[in-house]
């Protein structure tokens, strides 16, 4: 069977946008992006399908251990802005293992970032270290599966979002700030053309926030925190507690590390010579989720596009499936 995906492989989470083929309709889904090597005799040789989002992946004669089973503690993150790494060819592989069956030959639309998509060289060599036969063996949960990639379509992080609202695009002059989990991707459109030259990535991501008032948090409390309760407190303004009167002198604590992580992004932007007050903004990424407050205080006629974390898997699909003549209905 054919099958169209796009897999945007992030520092914290990995999206996967699919198309049913009966009815063009594009489903989407994510698990984090946490990867275990497991060493044979090690207490995870077994392991497999813990939870719907946890995965064993069999590759190049590595066990991997992908998803929420695999603990901050014990996995294996990154803060390279490459992707040409097996973190992220893991988490890539594990997405699309999910997705097809043996045999299947697959169209995948890839995330990666910006600069490696603006220069010819730098994304074959992506395309080429992914995939360097068209012919994959994996296996998934103990199911092997050999597929064919029939094509490679490889986008820039940030340009989803041309894709998926092209209305705001044409004729308009347009900055798409991604906020990701490691990663700020910059990129200014003039009338669906991106301008090279004020592009940027930035390490001012979610997780840079989330660990600076996690720290906090742990050093004044002297409690131990997950990263889950620290978004939820960024989210909502406050730090939950049973005692509304330390609940309502928290807004003052979390609202000042918002900002000054906000205003970090603006700077990242003036330095690029990004005029803010006088384009059209559009927020994407899972980090716009907790921040969109802010951002909305800021400049109140910005877009923070629904389901932000999905915007550019979704995009790179339409795209893929637009150029190869096959429609999709979302």
């Amino acid at each position: 069977m054919i099958r169209y995906l796009s897999v945007d492989a992030g520092k914290a989470d990995t999206k996967i946008a699919v198309r049913d083929n009966r009815t063009g309709e594009i489903t989407t889904t994510k698990f984090p992006t946490k990867v275990l090597e497991c060493l044979a005799g090690d207490a995870f040789e077994n392991a497999f399908g813990i939870g719907p989002d946890s995965y064993r992946l069999s590759l190049d004669g590595k066990e991997y251990l992908v998803g929420s089973a695999v603990t901050e503690e014990m996995g294996q993150t990154t803060n390279q802005n490459s992707k040409m790494d097996h973190f992220h060819k893991t988490a890539i592989y594990t997405a699309i293992g999910t997705q097809v069956n043996d045999g299947d030959s697959v169209y995948v639309a890839i995330g990666a970032p910006i600069k490696c998509c603006l220069d010819k060289e730098q994304c074959e060599d992506f395309k080429h270290y992914l995939f360097p036969d068209n012919i994959v063996e994996f296996a998934i949960n103990g199911v092997k599966k050999k597929i064919t990639i029939s094509k490679i379509s490889v986008f820039p992080e940030s340009m989803g979002a041309a894709f998926l609202y092209p209305e705001l695009f044409g004729g308009q002059v347009v900055g798409v700030i991604d906020i990701g989990g490691l990663n700020v991707n910059g990129s200014i459109y003039d009338n669906n053309k991106i301008v090279r030259e004020q592009c940027f990535t930035a390490q001012f991501g979610r997780r840079v926030l989330v660990d600076e008032v996690k720290a906090e948090i742990e050093r004044e409390n002297r409690t131990e925190y997950q990263t889950y309760e620290i978004e939820q407190f960024i989210r909502q303004g406050y730090i939950t507690n049973q005692d509304e009167r330390m609940e309502e002198a928290s807004k003052g604590f979390i609202g000042e590390f918002v900002t000054r992580h906000i205003e970090r992004i603006w700077d990242v932007c003036a330095r690029h010579h990004w005029n803010l007050q006088n384009m059209h903004l559009i927020f994407i990424g899972g980090g716009s989720v907790i921040l969109k407050n802010e951002i909305k205080k800021k400049y109140p006629k910005s877009v923070v596009a629904d389901k932000p974390e999905y915007v550019n898997a979704i995009g790179f699909l339409k795209c893929m499936c637009r150029k190869e003549g096959v429609a999709t209905d979302k």
